[in-house]
């Protein structure tokens, strides 16, 4: 049997892309570990989609130090939900305030510059996130819905008369302040030129055209965007973005998709699915090199698997940063297993050299809390040869602990 530990330590800030034109909804995310804030350039973790009010979606991975996606925004009420790491594109575009007298013509002024960015499939259909800390609206939010009327194709859309409650194609803005849209923009004029649209894991791009946004207040039953009055307004001329579509992460209960980790002994990039093919349980342990909770729990996991062989149950460590919150070299991680006494055949890197376990939480939902935090030490237990998401911690559904998960599969 496998003993039962409570992992501990914070690490920081992630938070949620928010749909803003869905329909209200119950529900909650996940907690996180417990543990002291930790301030790290950046920010961590993955961001969780919800709909106002609900739960539900994919967000964006990340981890320590940087987040891997861009960081979503935490809404009235919004909650749970698990991602993928950030797309490239965005570029150009002017942002200005807002001039009637200019009409439909070319706005002029600052660049909007994307600095962090991702396109994830939702159950709507397309949520887009573009983050420019610098501009007056910190994040454009573009959203795709094929729940209205069918999927969107390629083509040309007109944002005229666009609502709130029955837009197919929604155009909305927002300053962010403490992770949170504090001032919102919806867009009712100009064009959304849908480039490409496909499927998780192929092209999907955009064009706006004179976008024109307006302030508003987001009222829910029914749903709209209530102009504010004397409120600003905010102008894009051209700005166009181009990425990869992420497919959401496996939440408990879902069958993970394949992924690979580079191994710290080989160097090489193992594939997931062949590692937990010919067991009855894959262990994972999010680790990071500066976490102290990791010190005293590492051990803990190695001494309780010592007697289970490896052709029953798999425990692969998943180190994130080394002890300076930077990317880690396979030199350091094998300097990081011999201090537990390992070789470094079960530990793993997970960096992008942007962000920490960007690839894992891509694939696997780490269950943030409703404050954006998911703990370190982090556990996941993966069915041996279903490929199904069984644990994870954080998860409010969990039936016991790590412990009991791994015992479950090993019966």
């Amino acid at each position: 049997m496998i003993e039962q530990w409570r992992p501990v330590g914070l690490v920081g800030a992630a938070v949620a892309l928010l749909c803003f034109a869905c329909a209200p909804g119950g529900g909650g995310g996940g907690g996180g570990g417990e543990g002291g804030a930790l301030t790290v350039d950046g920010g961590v973790g993955a961001g969780g989609a919800g709909g106002a009010g609900g739960a539900g979606g994919a967000g964006g991975a990340g981890g320590a130090g940087g987040a891997g996606g861009a960081g979503g925004m935490a809404g009235p009420g919004g909650a749970g939900g698990e991602g993928g790491e950030g797309g490239a594109g965005g570029e150009g575009g002017a942002m200005i305030p807002d001039d009637p007298s200019q009409g439909s013509g070319t706005c002029q002024g600052t660049t909007f510059q994307e600095s962090q960015a991702r396109a994830l499939i939702e159950d709507y259909g397309i949520g887009v996130q573009i983050i420019d800390e610098n501009a007056p609206m910190t994040a454009m939010i573009v959203e795709l819905h094929d729940d209205r009327g069918g999927p969107i194709e390629p083509g040309i859309y007109d944002l005229a008369g666009s609502t709130l409650q029955d837009c197919r194609v929604c155009v909305l803005a927002c300053t962010v302040v403490n992770n949170a849209c504090q001032t919102i923009y919806f867009a009712r004029e100009g064009v959304v030129d849908v480039t490409a649209r496909s499927v998780a894991d192929e092209p999907f791009g955009f064009d706006l055209h004179r976008v024109r946004f307006e302030q508003v207040n987001i009222r829910q039953n029914p749903l709209r965007a209530e102009p504010v009055a004397g409120g600003d307004g905010w102008c894009a001329d051209s700005f166009s973005y181009q990425t990869t579509l992420l497919a959401p992460p496996a939440e408990v209960g879902d069958t993970v998709r394949d992924f690979q980790l580079q191994n710290c002994a080989t160097e090489e990039f193992d594939s997931i699915h062949e590692l937990a093919a010919e067991v009855d349980a894959l262990w994972m342990i999010a680790t990071a090199g500066w976490c102290p909770a990791c010190r005293q729990y590492l051990p803990q996991v190695i001494e309780s698997t010592a007697n289970i062989p490896d052709s029953v149950l798999k425990t692969i460590f998943v180190l994130g940063e080394n002890a300076s919150y930077g990317q880690p070299t396979a030199a350091y991680c094998r300097q990081y297993a011999a201090q537990y006494g390992e070789d470094g055949s079960r530990f793993y890197i997970d960096h992008n050299g942007e962000g920490s376990f960007a690839t894992t939480f891509r694939y696997i939902w780490p269950y943030v809390g409703d404050n954006g935090e998911f703990g370190l030490p982090w556990n996941a237990a993966i069915g041996g040869g279903t490929f199904r998401y069984e644990y994870g911690d954080g998860y409010q559904g969990n039936r016991g602990g790590i412990a009991d998960a791994i015992n479950r599969l090993l019966q």
